[in-house]
């Protein structure tokens, strides 16, 4: 016989069994009937305790209808109904990434109304470890910044389920993540700078390294700088288009296309003056692509980019950071990404007493911390230099 519990306050009955069954009321079906939920366990005190919650959540209002979706199903909604339409392409494939790579093979099958904040520090416990393969080869762990961008993107998404309903907490804000260790930066030293010069002329893209090592442009700025944006008065460039390779999320056939674009935040669009050697070198490079574009007319797609490929249309960003590890190689060097060009040209500017202000302007940074927390550093020789300046004091 069921034990009452008071009005509304739902009944508990032992079943055959011997587990123990609740029921409580939480409000009415669309039709009008009565909509009642059953919970069990395995003692009368397990599911009591489960009706009395829903009975509190009732009371304050928080009650919400237990959901059958998956968080892996809600990650996919809330990446197409929420990401696609407000975030840059960019962005949206480092966000599909994530979901795709880190939380859906471990989350998805959870149901989201189950999700817990062990299942996500289990997850990020097991992601920063390094993996030993059969072979005997060693998978590095997941850094911690980046385990921190995951789970920034999970505690979005799971703040967004709270706001329609799906859940009443969001689970992810409570877990431990690991400190994230200071961004080491790759760049050039003096001397590797000079030897990577020394090889550039070597090839027809040599230039374009170059001048993203004396502008620290993004890639994706390099690609899409246009010589409409080029002042060949001043010398002046002026930041304004960008082209990057990016996932095709509107065609299944092709997973990938490449996208025109603007600088992603308002300080990124600028203007740069070019150093004096590097806009005579522009205007070089601007008299012989005139020259090999009348030589190859009869294939030549005119784009307007400042660099091309051999016929006129953009330089795949694949093949740009190919042929620079190929250069790199043929200088000696070992093979970095082509970022390095960017970190080289800022180090260069601050070791050459540029002020901080000016050098985020040319950078596009949207903070000024950003390029204190990046460039502010001493390489060894300009510490070995300062150590020496001081030196009269000890003599």
């Amino acid at each position: 016989m069921a034990k009452k519990r008071g009005n509304g306050e739902g009944s508990i009955v032992k079943r055959k069994d011997g587990s123990w069954m609740g029921r409580v009321t939480v409000g009415r079906k669309e039709d009008g009937s009565l909509n009642r939920k059953c919970f069990y366990g395995k003692t009368r005190s397990e599911v009591s305790e489960k009706i009395t919650q829903v009975l509190n959540e009732l009371n304050t209002g928080n009650y919400i209808e237990p959901t059958k979706l998956t968080t892996g199903e809600w990650l996919d909604i809330w990446f197409e109904e929420y990401v696609l339409p407000t975030k840059r392409p960019s962005t949206a494939r480092g966000y599909d990434d994530i979901i795709r790579l880190h939380l859906k093979p471990s989350l998805g099958r959870i149901m989201l109304k189950d999700l817990s904040t062990i299942n996500i520090q289990s997850l990020y416990n097991d992601k920063i470890k390094d993996k030993k393969l059969d072979n005997g080869k060693i998978i590095k762990g997941l850094s911690a910044r980046t385990i921190e961008h995951i789970n920034a993107l999970l505690c979005t998404s799971l703040n967004q389920a709270v706001k329609s309903g799906y859940i009443t907490k969001n689970v992810s804000q409570n877990v431990a993540k690991p400190k994230p260790e200071d961004a080491e930066i790759q760049y050039l030293t003096v001397e590797e700078q000079k030897r990577l010069l020394s090889v550039l002329n070597t090839h027809r893209l040599g230039f374009a390294y170059e001048f993203d090592m004396a502008t620290g442009l993004r890639q994706s700025e390099l690609l899409g700088l246009r010589w409409v944006d080029v002042n060949m008065e001043t010398g002046i460039i002026s930041i304004r288009n960008t082209i990057m390779r990016q996932r095709n999320f509107d065609n299944e056939d092709s997973k990938t296309k490449i996208v025109n674009g603007k600088p992603k935040t308002k300080k990124g669009n600028r203007e740069i003056p070019l150093p004096p050697s590097i806009f005579e070198k522009l205007k070089l490079h601007k008299e012989a692509q005139e020259k090999h574009k009348q030589e190859y007319e009869a294939v030549w797609k005119e784009s307007g980019l400042v660099f091309t490929s051999e016929v006129g249309t953009n330089i795949e960003p694949r093949r740009l950071l190919d042929t620079f590890h190929k250069l790199l190689t043929k200088a000696g060097l070992k093979k970095r990404g082509l970022h390095t060009l960017r970190h080289t040209f800022a180090t260069r500017a601050v070791e050459s007493g540029m002020d901080v202000k000016t050098l985020s302007e040319i950078l596009g940074h949207e903070d000024i911390s950003t390029t204190l927390n990046l460039y502010v550093h001493s390489s060894e020789e300009v510490k070995k230099e300062s150590m020496t300046k001081i030196d009269f004091l000890f003599k």
